[in-house]
Protein backbone atom coordinates (compact mmCIF):
# COMPACT_ATOMS: atom_id res chain seq x y z
CA UNK A 1 0.00 0.00 0.00
CA UNK A 2 1.57 3.17 -0.89
CA UNK A 3 0.78 6.63 0.65
CA UNK A 4 0.02 10.30 -0.51
CA UNK A 5 1.07 13.34 0.75
CA UNK A 6 -0.94 16.61 0.31
CA UNK A 7 0.06 20.03 1.06
CA UNK A 8 -0.30 23.73 -0.38
CA UNK A 9 2.57 24.90 1.08
CA UNK A 10 5.64 23.77 3.38
CA UNK A 11 7.22 26.36 5.30
CA UNK A 12 10.05 26.57 7.86
CA UNK A 13 9.76 27.21 11.66
CA UNK A 14 10.47 31.09 11.24
CA UNK A 15 7.75 30.87 8.41
CA UNK A 16 10.06 31.33 5.56
CA UNK A 17 10.00 29.24 1.95
CA UNK A 18 12.79 26.41 2.66
CA UNK A 19 15.85 25.75 0.02
CA UNK A 20 16.12 23.07 -1.78
CA UNK A 21 19.45 22.65 0.54
CA UNK A 22 16.31 22.64 3.59
CA UNK A 23 14.82 19.71 2.08
CA UNK A 24 17.87 17.94 1.26
CA UNK A 25 18.21 18.48 -2.07
CA UNK A 26 21.45 18.43 -3.85
CA UNK A 27 21.18 21.65 -6.49
CA UNK A 28 24.83 22.64 -6.84
CA UNK A 29 25.77 23.42 -10.13
CA UNK A 30 21.85 23.73 -11.31
CA UNK A 31 20.98 26.72 -13.26
CA UNK A 32 18.79 29.00 -10.87
CA UNK A 33 17.73 31.75 -13.47
CA UNK A 34 18.63 33.29 -16.76
CA UNK A 35 18.63 36.86 -17.08
CA UNK A 36 19.27 38.27 -20.93
CA UNK A 37 18.97 41.71 -22.76
CA UNK A 38 19.43 42.67 -26.00
CA UNK A 39 20.54 45.96 -28.15
CA UNK A 40 18.97 46.40 -31.41
CA UNK A 41 20.02 50.21 -31.98
CA UNK A 42 23.35 51.33 -33.18
CA UNK A 43 25.82 54.18 -31.27
CA UNK A 44 29.16 55.37 -32.47
CA UNK A 45 31.61 57.57 -30.44
CA UNK A 46 35.41 58.45 -30.07
CA UNK A 47 37.48 57.10 -27.79
CA UNK A 48 40.98 57.35 -26.88
CA UNK A 49 42.95 54.07 -26.60
CA UNK A 50 42.14 51.98 -23.60
CA UNK A 51 39.62 54.17 -22.19
CA UNK A 52 36.50 52.13 -21.37
CA UNK A 53 32.62 53.63 -22.46
CA UNK A 54 29.70 52.08 -21.37
CA UNK A 55 27.37 50.18 -24.21
CA UNK A 56 23.97 51.86 -23.91
CA UNK A 57 21.81 49.27 -23.30
CA UNK A 58 23.84 46.43 -22.77
CA UNK A 59 23.81 46.02 -18.74
CA UNK A 60 21.48 44.08 -16.73
CA UNK A 61 20.90 43.33 -12.98
CA UNK A 62 20.55 40.04 -11.30
CA UNK A 63 19.14 39.34 -7.97
CA UNK A 64 20.54 36.29 -6.30
CA UNK A 65 18.38 33.21 -5.39
CA UNK A 66 21.18 31.45 -3.53
CA UNK A 67 24.34 31.84 -1.76
CA UNK A 68 27.61 31.03 -3.12
CA UNK A 69 26.11 31.01 -6.39
CA UNK A 70 28.33 31.33 -9.27
CA UNK A 71 27.38 33.21 -12.83
CA UNK A 72 28.18 32.38 -16.51
CA UNK A 73 28.50 35.36 -18.11
CA UNK A 74 27.56 35.45 -22.15
CA UNK A 75 28.13 38.18 -24.52
CA UNK A 76 28.42 38.27 -28.39
CA UNK A 77 28.70 42.40 -29.81
CA UNK A 78 28.80 43.41 -32.87
CA UNK A 79 30.70 46.59 -33.67
CA UNK A 80 33.61 47.98 -35.93
CA UNK A 81 36.11 50.88 -35.41
CA UNK A 82 36.88 54.16 -38.20
CA UNK A 83 38.50 52.80 -41.16
CA UNK A 84 42.17 53.65 -40.94
CA UNK A 85 44.72 51.09 -40.83
CA UNK A 86 46.25 49.59 -37.69
CA UNK A 87 43.23 50.54 -35.37
CA UNK A 88 41.42 47.96 -33.54
CA UNK A 89 38.52 48.05 -30.69
CA UNK A 90 37.47 45.77 -28.14
CA UNK A 91 34.94 44.81 -24.88
CA UNK A 92 34.88 44.03 -21.56
CA UNK A 93 31.97 42.93 -19.26
CA UNK A 94 32.40 44.88 -15.77
CA UNK A 95 30.93 43.53 -12.76
CA UNK A 96 29.41 46.11 -10.36
CA UNK A 97 31.68 48.79 -11.97
CA UNK A 98 34.65 46.82 -11.52
CA UNK A 99 36.77 44.90 -14.11
CA UNK A 100 37.19 41.16 -13.58
CA UNK A 101 38.73 38.32 -15.66
CA UNK A 102 41.43 40.73 -17.77
CA UNK A 103 44.48 39.57 -19.16
CA UNK A 104 47.65 39.69 -17.43
CA UNK A 105 49.82 43.23 -17.06
CA UNK A 106 52.25 42.85 -19.81
CA UNK A 107 54.82 45.82 -20.28
CA UNK A 108 53.57 49.49 -19.43
CA UNK A 109 51.92 49.82 -22.90
CA UNK A 110 49.85 47.20 -23.34
CA UNK A 111 46.29 47.64 -21.90
CA UNK A 112 44.24 44.34 -20.26
CA UNK A 113 41.32 43.18 -21.44
CA UNK A 114 38.60 40.04 -21.92
CA UNK A 115 38.22 39.68 -25.37
CA UNK A 116 40.33 39.67 -28.61
CA UNK A 117 41.60 42.93 -30.41
CA UNK A 118 40.48 43.10 -34.65
CA UNK A 119 42.18 44.74 -36.12
CA UNK A 120 40.85 45.50 -40.13
CA UNK A 121 42.41 46.96 -42.99
CA UNK A 122 42.31 49.91 -43.89
CA UNK A 123 38.72 51.68 -45.50
CA UNK A 124 36.79 48.51 -44.72
CA UNK A 125 34.89 49.99 -41.56
CA UNK A 126 33.58 46.07 -41.64
CA UNK A 127 31.58 44.66 -38.21
CA UNK A 128 33.09 41.53 -36.50
CA UNK A 129 31.60 39.93 -33.38
CA UNK A 130 32.81 39.61 -30.45
CA UNK A 131 31.52 36.80 -28.09
CA UNK A 132 32.98 35.48 -24.80
CA UNK A 133 31.85 32.79 -22.09
CA UNK A 134 33.09 34.12 -18.46
CA UNK A 135 32.41 31.94 -14.66
CA UNK A 136 32.04 34.59 -12.09
CA UNK A 137 32.17 33.97 -8.58
CA UNK A 138 31.87 36.93 -6.92
CA UNK A 139 30.61 36.90 -2.44
CA UNK A 140 26.71 36.62 -2.96
CA UNK A 141 23.94 35.56 -0.53
CA UNK A 142 20.40 35.22 -1.68
CA UNK A 143 18.61 38.56 -2.04
CA UNK A 144 21.74 40.20 -3.32
CA UNK A 145 22.08 42.20 -6.26
CA UNK A 146 24.74 42.08 -8.95
CA UNK A 147 25.36 44.66 -12.07
CA UNK A 148 26.90 43.62 -14.75
CA UNK A 149 27.57 45.85 -17.80
CA UNK A 150 29.37 46.04 -21.19
CA UNK A 151 31.74 48.56 -22.22
CA UNK A 152 34.00 49.35 -25.41
CA UNK A 153 37.38 50.72 -26.06
CA UNK A 154 39.43 51.65 -29.03
CA UNK A 155 42.95 49.59 -29.59
CA UNK A 156 45.09 52.47 -31.40
CA UNK A 157 47.63 55.56 -30.90
CA UNK A 158 45.16 58.44 -29.58
CA UNK A 159 41.50 58.33 -30.58
CA UNK A 160 39.47 56.48 -32.54
CA UNK A 161 35.77 55.87 -33.51
CA UNK A 162 33.99 52.93 -31.98
CA UNK A 163 30.89 51.61 -34.06
CA UNK A 164 28.20 49.14 -32.03
CA UNK A 165 25.72 47.10 -34.45
CA UNK A 166 27.07 48.68 -37.49
CA UNK A 167 29.82 49.35 -39.40
CA UNK A 168 32.04 52.43 -38.73
CA UNK A 169 31.86 53.86 -43.18
CA UNK A 170 27.92 53.48 -42.62
CA UNK A 171 26.51 54.51 -45.82
CA UNK A 172 22.91 53.01 -46.50
CA UNK A 173 24.15 50.77 -48.78
CA UNK A 174 22.73 46.57 -48.78
CA UNK A 175 26.16 45.27 -47.76
CA UNK A 176 26.32 47.14 -44.25
CA UNK A 177 23.69 46.09 -42.63
CA UNK A 178 22.81 46.54 -38.61
CA UNK A 179 22.99 43.44 -36.10
CA UNK A 180 21.92 43.05 -32.78
CA UNK A 181 24.09 42.54 -29.49
CA UNK A 182 23.49 40.63 -26.35
CA UNK A 183 24.32 40.04 -22.79
CA UNK A 184 22.94 36.77 -20.53
CA UNK A 185 23.52 35.63 -16.68
CA UNK A 186 23.20 32.42 -15.85
CA UNK A 187 22.85 32.04 -12.30
CA UNK A 188 24.70 28.69 -10.78
CA UNK A 189 24.08 27.20 -7.74
CA UNK A 190 26.93 26.82 -5.27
Amino acid sequence: MSSIIKVDQIQLADGSTPTAGDLGLNVAGAVLQVVNTIKTDTESSTINNQVYSDIGDLSLTITAKGTNSSFIITYSVTGAHDDTSDTGWTVRCVRNGSAFAQGDQIGSNRGRTQSGIYNEPSDSGATNTINMTLMDSPSVSAGSTVTYKMQKTSVTAGSSLVTINRASNDSDVSYRPTSVSTLTVYEIAG
